[in-house]
């Protein structure tokens, strides 16, 4: 029996239910009809690639080796993954001014200490 098929933008908005938090893996699983465990491989293969990670590959790569990218797919791939963690960021920042968090304050200029030294 032929394995399912998922696209890659079913897979990214699998992905973007899990960033907000919307609902635990094993529920979302059950809910779309996916093994939480499939659900987690693209979660790994999203953190370490993004987008680029959720497309179907067609077939593996001889030798057990990554074919090398051309510089412009690089450029397009870091490009990719700098707008994803500017996403990213923007969320936090909204959340974090949302529930009042700041960023911690200094105690003077250059220091960077939370506690008093323990007197060595």
């Amino acid at each position: 029996m032929k394995r399912p098929r998922y696209k890659t933008e079913f897979k990214a908005w699998v992905m973007q239910r899990i960033a907000v938090r919307e609902k635990p893996v094993e529920a979302l699983a059950a809910e779309v009809g996916v093994s939480a465990s499939m659900i987690y491989r693209w979660q790994a293969a999203y953190l370490r690639d993004g987008t680029l990670g959720l497309e179907r590959r067609q077939g593996r790569p001889r030798g057990g080796r990554r074919a090398v990218p051309s510089p412009a797919e690089e450029v397009r791939a870091l490009r990719q993954k700098v707008g994803e963690q500017q996403l990213v960021i923007d969320f936090l920042a909204a959340a974090c001014k949302r529930t009042g968090v700041s960023r911690r304050q200094s105690i003077g200029a250059g220091a960077n200490r939370s506690t008093e030294s323990s007197g060595r």
